[in-house]
């Protein structure tokens, strides 16, 4: 017989990650969806962005759990992946950025890590249609 905690699984884990160092609109997408699956979803939410940009900044002032990193590069994935396995991450949302190859490389590993990638373009640049393909599919 089933008991009530193997019917529900450990509360996931969502780590978001954004390389963004403006405050734009990527980055307001990135503090909204943290702060939704923060509150209002019951997740445990840890956040990590380059250190002392916008989105690092406004994580802190939200009172998201924020991890800092130099950058998103290869050079760091050792570090980014230590820390991904210290926090148990279940799920990555990452925005578009250099921070999405660490997060596909990362779930190819440890394929029970399930990532999810804001995308957005600029509407009047239609002649980079066939490179939008071939990345949304990667």
């Amino acid at each position: 017989m089933k008991t009530n905690s193997s019917l529900n699984p450990a509360k996931p884990v969502i780590w978001h990650l954004c390389s963004n160092r403006w405050n734009s609109a990527i980055t307001e997408y990135a503090i909204s969806t943290s702060l939704a699956t923060n509150s209002q979803s019951g997740y445990e939410t840890f956040v990590s962005g380059l250190n002392n940009k916008a989105f690092a900044k406004r994580c802190i002032e939200n009172g998201l759990t924020h991890f800092g990193v130099k950058s998103f590069s290869a050079l760091s994935w050792l570090k980014l992946t230590m820390l991904a396995r210290q926090l148990k991450v279940t799920h990555i949302i990452c925005y578009g950025g250099p921070e999405h190859v660490f997060a596909q490389c990362y779930s190819w590993i440890f394929p029970h890590v399930k990532v999810v990638r804001f995308i957005g373009y600029h509407a009047e640049k239609e002649s980079r249609t066939g490179m939008r393909v071939l990345l949304s599919a990667w």
